[in-house]
């Protein structure tokens, strides 16, 4: 359950609308404001600090994405206590996936508040945003409060789960079946990429038996990928 909320000094410092903003949404009262500046912040307006180490979100991301993975894991474990492992993983995928995660950030509001020198932000970076805010929540209130962030104002206020359940968009899951059912090759083949970091582009093809049938771009290769599998399945 999450602490409750009292009266911070930050509601009256140069930080207010941050503040105010994180405790709305999060439903938590954040206590070290420089965790979740850091979260916002991507590797294009960073600096260095230490042995190649900058201050951008990178780490706390990498710390979010583990914990909302044992989040969501123990959170599915209970909720369908009669569903075997290979459902529950389905179903994590598709709740931590890069597609879901950018949707959130954006649903919840943290892309107005990214630091950033990129043409607009993509949708991998709005989706690391929203892991490098949980990782910063950890750091700032723990692994409970993180927890009931992630349970009562994230998958309660946000996600449709049953609707997840019965709608089955990982298409390149549904690709992976198909070439198997159908005992024929596939092959993603790359026709353009750039950003190296910054603002990833990739562009694929995807040919089956050889053939070229669809084409995907994204700001990653499974994104791309993905998008190709989908116009794939929906066409075939």
């Amino acid at each position: 359950m999450l602490p409750p909320v009292f009266l911070s000094p930050h509601f009256f410092g140069k930080n207010r609308n941050l503040y105010l903003f994180l405790r709305n949404v999060l439903g938590v009262q954040p206590r070290n404001l420089s965790f979740y500046k850091q979260a916002l912040r991507h590797k294009s307006a960073s600096v260095p600090v230490l042995n190649g180490i900058s201050d951008s979100n990178e780490r706390l991301e990498f710390l979010g994405d583990s914990v909302i993975g044992a989040s969501v894991a123990a959170y599915l474990y209970n909720k369908y206590p009669f569903r075997d492992e290979g459902f529950l993983t389905k179903m994590r995928s598709r709740i931590v996936s890069r597609e879901n995660l950018s949707a959130l950030s954006r649903k919840m509001g943290f892309h107005r508040f990214i630091e950033h020198s990129l043409q607009g932000t993509s949708r991998t970076v709005e989706g690391d945003v929203f892991e490098a805010i949980i990782g910063a929540v950890y750091m700032d209130r723990g692994f409970e409060v993180a927890d009931a962030c992630i349970i009562q104002r994230v998958i309660a206020l946000h996600l449709d789960v049953e609707s997840m359940e019965t709608n089955d968009t990982d298409y390149k899951s549904q690709l992976l079946n198909y070439v198997q059912r159908e005992k024929v090759t596939y092959q993603f083949e790359v026709l353009r990429e750039g950003g190296r970091g910054r603002n990833d582009y990739y562009h694929l093809r995807l040919l089956v038996n050889g053939q070229a049938v669809s084409e995907g771009k994204g700001n990653s290769k499974k994104a791309a990928e993905q998008q190709a599998s989908e116009l794939f399945i929906k066409n075939k």
